[in-house]
């Protein structure tokens, strides 16, 4: 007998009023709140995942195995003009965009074990940030920009830490031993 996992996460609202997609293979806008009449964004048999909006809401940084390996991609708000984010190789995901747009952090493997990565919005170089020998997931930039919050199993369990950008210092969050993952920032005021 298989077994086939089924992935359900929180819809991703869009800088756009009304608008929002719904993280699974496909990518998809719903129609209606129940998520049903959907539009689908991709159109490709590979694993498309962890959608995230550019701030103007022009586009849409996504996970992909569609070349083998998970990598970022980029998009239009509404489908269309799929690619490869140039510069990126391992295995990449969760990307979360700059508040001014211009950088994406995002979550890779290609060290060994999963590290927070910052790379141009356009492509280019992708610096490590974290430098850890733990494994480092889920970024989510500050409203700010000034800061990354991310997941990290450092201590032995995932917890939340906060990464300064300026300095690059690393900041223990959450003192639990429950699994603290997937961070988010709220709006800032």
């Amino acid at each position: 007998m298989s077994v086939r996992s089924i992935w359900v996460w929180q819809p991703l609202f869009a800088p756009l009023p009304g608008s929002f997609v719904l993280p699974a293979t496909p990518i998809a806008i719903p129609e209606r709140a129940n998520g049903s009449g959907s539009t689908r964004l991709t159109n490709d048999v590979a694993f498309d995942i962890t959608p995230a909006y550019s701030p103007d809401g022009s586009q849409i940084a996504f996970g992909s195995n569609r070349e083998g390996d998970m990598e970022l991609y980029l998009m239009g708000n509404l489908g269309g003009n799929v690619r490869q984010l140039p510069g990126v190789n391992g295995r990449d995901e969760y990307p979360s965009w700059s508040p001014g747009g211009t950088q994406i952090v995002f979550a890779s493997e290609r060290t060994g074990d999963f590290e927070i990565f910052r790379i141009p919005s356009g492509g280019g170089v992708a610096e490590n940030l974290t430098l850890s020998t733990a494994r480092d997931g889920s970024p989510a930039y500050s409203p700010d920009g000034t800061m990354v919050a991310f997941a990290s199993d450092r201590i032995g369990n995932f917890e939340i830490f906060l990464l300064d950008l300026s300095t690059l210092e690393v900041t223990r969050v959450t003192t639990d031993s429950d699994f603290d993952g997937d961070p988010a920032w709220g709006p800032s005021n």
